[in-house]
C-alpha cells in the first residue's frame, strides 16, 4: 500500500464526500474542486493531498479489478465442475436407459437439447476458412485505419513541401491551390482523404 493512502487529510475526504453526491452535475463538481483548490490555504499541501487521493483511487481500482478477476475465475471453475458433473450423470442415464428419475428433492430428466441441431462440416474449414467453397465463405469489410493515417500523413507532408515558401496564410492557400491543380496524383489523394485529418494528442495528469 502506498504511503500516500495513509496521509489523506480530512479536507480532501470532505471534498470526496461532496463529489460523491449523485445529484451534482459534472460542472458543479468541477466548481467544487476549483473552489477547494483556490480557497485560502497552502496550495502545495492541497495538490499533494489531491494527488494522494487520485493515487488511492487508482490503487483501490486495481484491487477491485484483481478481486473481480479472481471471482470470475472461481465462477468459471464452478461452472466447469457443474458441467462435468452433469455430463457424468448424463452418461449414467444413457448406460442405464433412464429418461426420468424422481428423488425426494428433484426430478432428473434426460432430454434433447433445444435449438438447432449441431452443424457438422470438415474440421479443416474451421481451421482455414479459405478451404471452404466460396458459397460458404463470408467476406468481412474492415476499416484500414493504418492506411488512412499513412495517406493523410503523406499528403500533408507533401503539402507542407509545396507550400514551404509561403509567408502568409494567403500565400499558403494560393500555393496549395496551384499544387493541387498541377499535380493529378495530389488532386486524387486530396479527394480521397476528404473529411480525414490527424487530430491533436490528448493531455492528461501524470502523478509519480
Amino acid at each position: 500500500m502506498s504511503k500516500n493512502l495513509l496521509e489523506l487529510s480530512n479536507d480532501i475526504l470532505d471534498l470526496e464526500a461532496q463529489l460523491d453526491n449523485d445529484e451534482l452535475t459534472d460542472e458543479q463538481r468541477q466548481e467544487l474542486v476549483d473552489a477547494w483548490l483556490e480557497a485560502q490555504g497552502d496550495v502545495t499541501k492541497k495538490l499533494d493531498n489531491y494527488a494522494a487521493w487520485i493515487e488511492s483511487l487508482d490503487t483501490l481500482a486495481d484491487q477491485r479489478k484483481y478481486q473481480s478477476e479472481r471471482m470470475r475465475r472461481l465462477a468459471k471453475a464452478d461452472e466447469n465442475r457443474a458441467e462435468r458433473a452433469r455430463e457424468r450423470l448424463k452418461l449414467y442415464f444413457e448406460r442405464h436407459h433412464l429418461d426420468r428419475f424422481k428423488t425426494p428433492r428433484f426430478t432428473i430428466s434426460l432430454q434433447t437439447s433445444g435449438g438447432k441441431a449441431p452443424l457438422i462440416f470438415p474440421p479443416s474449414w474451421e481451421q482455414e476458412p479459405g478451404l471452404a467453397p466460396a458459397a460458404f465463405r463470408k467476406v468481412v469489410t474492415e476499416l484500414d485505419k493504418t492506411a488512412i493515417r499513412q495517406a493523410v500523413e503523406d499528403f500533408f507532408k507533401q503539402a507542407e513541401m509545396a507550400c514551404a515558401k509561403a509567408e502568409t496564410s494567403e500565400d499558403r492557400r494560393r500555393l496549395f491551390k496551384e499544387w493541387i491543380e498541377r499535380d493529378e496524383t495530389a488532386a486524387r489523394m486530396y479527394e480521397l482523404i476528404q473529411g480525414c485529418s490527424i487530430g491533436e494528442r490528448g493531455r492528461g495528469i501524470r502523478i509519480r
